[in-house]
């Protein structure tokens, strides 16, 4: 008779002949656990937790930790540390999983639980707080993910001290939310003290270096990002080979900084690393690469070639970014068309206040873009609405008594100088003149530069007695200081870099408008104008008594003659009363010359008002586009460059 044997079970056949490993036994005993004992017994909860902690493929751990959890708020209560550990782990399976918004329901529920337990700076709360900081910041929820991520910075470093290499990785998490939310400069930090870690550890590791390349970058500092990305692309090609991703990602990061430093390997490098995304079939990549090979054409001065390029980028964004918008816009402006470079730019910064809100600081590069094309296309009011607007990002962001507000002064003062008014103007520029006497003391050069520009606003307020002070101590301070023309040398640091900038454009948002405030450059211009205004006040009374004697003498019909020589009205300064009755009849009569010299009543003839508005106009244009501008300039006031450079000098030569 054959001996009998017991016939298998549904669990024992399922895993006859699997491998036996640690995660085929933890899934054998869970099987075995609930057919001996049911599917809800307390025992095959602990068997899925335990599941769960060998699982590699994380929809498996999620379902094992989803299957317990119900279990354990049963048995332990809802509120046990038990509860919050299987709530954590069931958090990060669904975050890896790319379910963002239940991993932060999970660690919510964990953190409470951990922190009325343990106490707000416990250890583990620390890892709680680490990994919720990463799924807000997945869901774009930067600001509270960089305060629990800060949090857990502070907990590890008491815990593990300084310079683990765990603290490391909570570094790598903090830099990018600061950098997220463009604090650059503490970012840096961060990605900085985490590659020393990890370095002092004997760790070679390129993400580290590229993390901190990436902060460089954001900060303008092109040499460090060069070096940065120089290092870990070696890593990277040693790793993957040259055809890799990540090496052509360090190559695009590369040809950017080559750009920046005025590096002929720019187009060259990027070219390289279009080639490896477009084999690869990345086309993100591909596109974010078309658009630094675009500037590498703007460089190289062939925009049409650079409009092709950003053209490309967009066909493969599909929809836009503003970051291709802006350079799209760039070619415009390059190629001539200030019209349409304002309203690609109008997009983009469109584009900017859906995904920042229209307040950020993250808009003041697409602002200050805008503003200055604004001014090309000979809209002056709109150039100085957005000057305000960056005015008013930086001071909701850092106070308005912060240093870092005063370029924006000084560039909002520039704006209101060619377009706006003289209240508003004297207002900003008496703000940023504060903060540059606190810094530089009430002696600088700077100092005496933004006088002068201060006192020219007086001067349009017809406030000569204030305007004659200013100058006069800008001119004490020149002449102490020797202002010659010879050996400048640089008197204090250079305007405060904007704390957001672009990353493909190096120049800080307001650099241009206020250069002509506190750098060297502008120093002897400065000097010239607070002489030629000072003079101007001096002689004002004299060239009135001039005027009222060519009214006369035009009245009577006879020439009036000065020393012996026929006075000649189209070389006597004007008035103020003058130009402000001017200004009245123009707005009421237009281009009528004629009618407009006749009712001026001045002896002036229709040529002396036209040429008037015209200089007028065109000072206006220099002071804003700078005295080498000359086809933007032309542009502004409707002649040929060449005219318009002919009548500046004649202007500055009397």
């Amino acid at each position: 008779m054959m001996a009998s044997f017991p016939h298998p079970s549904p669990a024992q056949d399922l895993l006859e002949n699997v491998p036996f490993d640690q995660r085929t036994m933890r899934r054998k005993l869970v099987l075995l656990k609930e057919e001996a004992r049911g599917r809800d017994h307390r025992t095959v909860a602990t068997a899925l937790v335990k599941l769960a902690s060998c699982e590699t493929e994380y929809a498996r751990k999620a379902r094992a930790l989803q299957r317990a959890l119900p279990l354990y708020e049963r048995d332990f209560g809802k509120d046990s540390v038990k509860v919050a550990a299987v709530l954590g782990n069931l958090g990060g399976a669904r975050g890896a999983l790319g379910d963002s918004h239940a991993m932060r329901a999970c660690l919510e529920r964990a953190l409470a639980i951990k922190e009325r337990t343990y106490g707000v700076d416990h250890p583990t709360v620390g890892v709680t707080l680490n990994n919720l900081g990463k799924a807000l910041t997945d869901l774009g929820e930067i600001k509270r993910a960089r305060e629990y991520l800060e949090r857990a910075l502070v907990i590890n470093e008491h815990v593990y001290g300084y310079d683990d290499g765990r603290i490391a990785v909570i570094l790598t998490n903090v830099g990018n939310a600061r950098g997220d939310l463009g604090l650059f400069a503490e970012a840096a930090e961060a990605f900085e003290r985490a590659l020393e870690i990890y370095e002092a550890h004997g760790a070679a590791l390129a993400g580290p270096l590229a993390d901190l390349g990436h902060a460089r970058g954001a900060l303008c500092d092109w040499r460090g990002k060069r070096d940065l990305f120089a290092r870990a692309l070696v890593l990277y090609e040693a790793q993957f080979g040259r055809r890799h991703e990540r090496v052509a990602r360090m190559l695009a990061g590369l040809g950017e900084s080559y750009g920046h430093l005025g590096d002929d390997r720019m187009k060259t490098v990027l070219e390289e690393a279009l080639s490896i995304f477009e084999e690869r079939d990345l086309g993100e990549e591909v596109a974010s690469t078309l658009l630094l090979l675009a500037k590498a054409h703007d460089h190289l001065g062939d925009y049409a070639r650079q409009k092709e390029l950003v053209e490309r980028a967009m066909e493969l964004q599909g929809a836009p970014t503003a970051r291709a918008l802006v350079s799209l816009a760039n070619a415009h402006g390059a190629l001539g068309d200030a019209k349409q470079k304002c309203t690609v730019l109008e997009r983009a910064l469109a584009i900017e206040e859906r995904e920042y809100g229209a307040g950020s600081l993250r808009l003041t590069a697409t602002l200050y873009s805008l503003a200055i094309a604004s001014a090309a296309d000979k809209r002056g009011s709109r150039k100085v609405e957005l000057m305000e607007r960056i005015l008013a990002a930086k001071e909701r962001e850092y106070g308005e008594d912060d240093r870092k507000v005063r370029s924006a002064l000084y560039a909002v003062g520039a704006a209101h100088a060619a377009y706006g008014d003289a209240a508003r103007q004297i207002v900003v520029v008496e703000r940023a003149l504060a903060f540059d006497e606190t810094e530089f003391g009430a002696e600088s050069v700077k100092v005496a530069v933004a006088l002068v520009s201060l006192a020219r606003a007086y001067t349009k307020k017809n406030d000569e007695d204030k305007a004659e002070t200013l100058l006069r101590r800008a001119l004490v301070i020149f002449d102490r200081e020797g202002i010659d023309g010879e050996d400048i040398v640089n008197r204090g640091p250079p305007p405060a870099v904007t704390p957001y900038e672009r990353p493909e454009d190096s120049s800080s948002e307001a650099e241009e408008d206020d250069r002509s405030y506190g750098s060297d450059a502008g120093i002897l211009p400065a000097k010239a104008a607070a002489t030629e205004l000072y003079q101007a006040l001096q002689e004002l009374e004299f060239k009135r008594q001039k005027i009222m004697k060519a009214q006369e003498a035009a009245r009577a019909e006879e020439p009036q003659v000065d020393a012996g020589m026929t006075l000649d009205l189209g070389k006597v300064a004007w008035h103020r009363l003058e130009i402000k009755k001017l200004a009245v009849l123009r707005a009421e009569l237009g281009d009528d010359w004629a009618q407009i010299a006749e009712q001026l009543g001045t002896g002036r003839t229709a040529a002396h008002c036209a040429r008037h508005v015209s200089d007028m106009e065109l000072r206006a244009a220099v002071e804003e586009l700078g005295a080498k501008q000359w086809d933007l300039v032309g542009e502004r006031v409707g002649v040929k460059p060449w005219l318009a450079e002919k009548r500046w000098i004649e202007i500055n030569t009397g």
